[in-house]
């Protein structure tokens, strides 16, 4: 089963959905609301085009740019009428030409969105807010040394089930001003892939 976390669609839903209801109760009553994006560092995960990431994978010794080739920005709408801000990018590899969905809402930076409202692996949320949620284990840095450098307000969240690495577990270590510094894959617990950020450039 996917990690469907949706912390920026489902969070607000449980709190005005999930309740406790009558036969015939309309979930959805009541008039419908706009979400925006109102984190300061969540505003700057809207990664555009021309932007990439050069990673260098430890494991196998490959080199892979990764770069967006596409984003939208605008609204997605739930079942119960409710619009929230979101801003959406296709990233593909040089490397293997694989193409990864992303969706930017009020919850987070999601991983394999399918165009439905809450879908996808939640792999970024605000630094400063951010704590740990369902299947993910999170860690915050305020400092993390990757390849060559150190990066200020860095977030490691662990996925033990990722089904946009083919169920294996995955670590990722990002943060806003720059994007994904690193993302380590496990399978049956040996690392299997740990791709490194060398060089990056970011356009919002």
């Amino acid at each position: 089963m996917r990690n469907v976390i949706g912390a920026g669609l489902l969070v607000v839903l449980s709190s005005s959905c999930n309740k406790e209801v009558s036969p015939g109760h309309n979930l959805c009553a009541g008039d419908d609301t706009i979400y925006s994006i109102t984190s300061s560092d969540l505003q700057s995960c809207k990664y555009k085009t021309n932007s990439y990431w050069v990673y260098i994978d430890s494991i196998s010794n490959t080199i892979d740019s990764v770069s967006i080739e596409s984003f939208n920005q605008g609204f997605t709408v739930d079942f119960c009428g409710n619009s929230y801000e979101s801003h959406s990018f296709r990233t593909i590899s040089s490397y293997s030409t694989f193409a990864a969905d992303y969706i930017l809402v009020g919850g987070g930076l999601f991983k394999g969105y399918d165009g439905t409202a809450g879908s996808g692996t939640n792999i970024y949320t605000d630094f400063h807010t951010a704590s740990s949620w369902s299947n993910h284990q999170v860690v915050k840095y305020d400092s993390l040394f990757i390849f060559d450098r150190y990066y200020e307000n860095v977030l490691r969240v662990e996925v033990d089930n990722d089904f946009t690495e083919n169920n294996n577990k995955s670590i990722y270590f990002s943060n806003s001003e720059f994007g994904f510094l690193r993302h380590d894959i496990y399978s049956d617990n040996m690392l299997i892939s740990q791709k490194v950020i060398m060089r990056k450039i970011i356009v919002r």
